[in-house]
């Protein structure tokens, strides 16, 4: 069996960068509100001890939630999402009923840690974000938008007919047989709208296997 190139699989696998623009932010925004509550009560930021006064004990979960969730998260650990998802809501939940209770303008903080909690949620909940963290495989991140064609296409000499087409690779259902003959890194020849491609085998799942396309095509 032929496998792919590992620097091919290491681009595939690489998070996106909006996903670690985001994590580091998550990873620095309690220290960041810390300095905003501390400016907000009106005391220095060199003695933490004001945290334990009512109405601002809740930093103190993030302070420590939030760089675990962003390691995490980076790391590609399922558990890292979990604890992403959990600190985007325990910001929405709290700072959402502070809001309820003093709606007043001047509580800006709340507002912004909703909203920004809001955004997090939806990001890491997308499908195409959220997959390979729960893949028993490192399946990676999909960089180019799929669109459901069906076109025929030819395996290692064998006919079948795509579900879902990219520019980078295609989506086509198997039956077991066929796919316990299939690992992925597999490399494999592709015939594909006339043209003789290279692709890698990068996803498998019950239904059927994800090819991405590895170089341009030869008449």
């Amino acid at each position: 069996m032929i496998s792919l190139l590992s620097s091919e699989r290491r681009k595939r696998i690489l998070p996106p960068r909006s996903l670690v623009v985001l994590g580091w932010f998550v990873a620095v925004f309690p220290l960041l509100n810390y300095f905003y509550l501390a400016n907000a009560m009106q005391t220095s930021w060199r003695y933490p001890t004001f945290l334990l006064l009512p109405g601002v004990r809740w930093v103190l979960p993030a302070l420590i939630l939030a760089p675990l969730a962003a390691w995490g998260l980076l790391r590609i650990k399922k558990w890292g999402w979990y604890a992403f998802l959990f600190f985007a809501l325990y910001l929405m939940a709290h700072n959402g009923l502070a809001l309820l209770k003093n709606p007043a303008f001047s509580n800006v903080g709340a507002l912004v840690s909703v909203t920004f909690g809001t955004i997090i949620a939806i990001y890491i909940c997308q499908k195409d974000v959220a997959a390979p963290y729960f893949r028993m495989y490192p399946r990676g991140w999909r960089y180019q938008k799929r669109y459901p064609v069906q076109i025929p296409v030819k395996i290692n000499g064998k006919e079948f007919q795509t579900t879902d087409l990219s520019d980078s690779g295609f989506y086509v259902e198997m039956d077991s047989t066929e796919r316990e003959a299939l690992t992925v890194g597999q490399a494999c020849q592709v015939e594909l709208q006339g043209q003789m491609r290279d692709a890698g085998v990068v996803r498998l799942d019950d239904t059927g296997v994800g090819f991405a396309l590895r170089k341009t095509g030869r008449k």
